[in-house]
């Protein structure tokens, strides 16, 4: 009775081995299964990634390319502006330059004129002063001419910029 009680004991303990070995054993192939598809979603999510990515980058790059191409005409378009400016500046102190050999030359006139007063008399005296007043005028408004070319080399502050632009209703 004692054998039989251990047989069957025995018996119980190898069907119950048996029993989870084939019940685990499934269950591991349903797990191993889930696994393999994790792994394929995770590789194709990986190679979806990495389209991505490298689409991304073309963009990056083609964006970066026209930035670059665009710096680069604004540079020259700047550059070119700047060459313009200081040729105009350039005009611009020859004009006052011209203007200053003319006032020279009217200074003198002046001074002649005026020597000429001292001696002369009558209706001499009187086209003298007319002369002179006319050499004077002459002079004032070729120092305004002068002063005015000065100007225009001089920098506009920002703010009298934003100020004109607002009063014109330019942004």
């Amino acid at each position: 009775m004692v054998y039989i009680r251990v047989a069957f004991m025995l018996l119980a303990l190898v069907l119950g081995g048996w029993l989870g070995y084939r019940w685990g054993s499934g269950d591991l192939e349903k797990v191993r299964a889930e696994i393999a598809a994790i792994n394929q979603t995770g590789q194709i999510a990986q190679s979806d990634s990495e389209a991505t990515q490298k689409r991304i980058d073309e963009q990056l790059k083609l964006l970066a390319d026209e930035h670059a191409a665009r710096l680069k005409e604004l540079t020259a378009g700047f550059e070119a502006q700047k060459r313009e400016l200081s040729g105009s500046l350039g005009r611009a102190n020859a004009r006052i330059a011209a203007l200053g050999g003319e006032r020279q030359n009217i200074a003198a006139q002046l001074d002649q004129t005026r020597k000429e007063m001292a001696t002369a008399t009558g209706a001499q005296r009187e086209a003298l002063r007319l002369k002179e007043q006319q050499l004077a005028e002459m002079d004032a408004r070729l120092q305004s001419r002068q002063e005015g070319i000065r100007c225009e080399a001089v920098a506009v502050p920002e703010s009298h910029l934003l100020t004109l632009n607002s009063v014109l209703g330019q942004p």
